[in-house]
């Protein structure tokens, strides 16, 4: 399945594993679809991103589960500023409002300033993303909210600032993808952002 799903990026071939009997007696519904929502991202398919998405939302997903499905699904929606993620973030504050957990509370938080650097272009959350980027993350989520931060930066049309993130960013990233992009972002095509 790996081979059919990264490597040769085969999506007829990949359904057809992750549908087969074999795939359906070794793992739950629920992971097949997981694993199903990981190849739809990674394939920038987005309306089987959708689709899988909202068949897991409608399941009753353990803690992990959900841990993984919403921020993937609200991430991926949110950098292709598709405004139905809405539905999904509200879904998400409404199962977990009352968690005492603190991971999926950092979860919420995240999806949520995720949704409004990217969908509502909020340049009042740049202060958070300030103190963010002061704590003890690792190089690569540092690079991530960096990233995000410059975003605001130049919504805030402040584009020296952003350059100056955009280089810190691709100094603190091990995703050549994503250095890719911030060198395109940086030669000029400041809509890649």
């Amino acid at each position: 399945m790996y081979d059919a799903a990264y490597i040769k990026k085969d999506k007829e071939l990949f359904e057809i594993l992750i549908g087969s009997p074999q795939a359906q007696l070794t793992m739950s519904d629920v992971s097949r679809k997981i694993m199903s929502l990981n190849f739809y991202v990674n394939i920038d398919d987005e309306n089987k991103v959708l689709e899988t998405s909202k068949y897991l939302i409608g399941k009753k997903l353990n803690m992990k589960e959900a841990q993984t499905v919403y921020p993937l699904t609200i991430g991926y929606l949110c950098e292709k500023g598709n405004s139905k993620v809405v539905n999904i973030l509200n879904d998400l504050k409404k199962k977990y409002a009352n968690t005492k957990e603190i991971n999926m509370m950092l979860l919420m938080y995240d999806c949520e300033l995720t949704y409004d650097i990217y969908i509502k272009k909020d340049t009042g959350r740049i202060k958070d993303l300030e103190e963010l980027i002061k704590t003890d993350l690792n190089p690569q989520n540092l690079a991530v909210y960096q990233y995000r931060l410059a975003k605001l930066y130049y919504y805030d049309n402040n584009k020296e600032k952003a350059i100056q993130l955009l280089n810190a960013a691709k100094n603190n990233t091990n995703d050549k993808g994503a250095v890719n992009k911030i060198d395109k972002i940086l030669k000029g095509n400041w809509s890649l952002l």
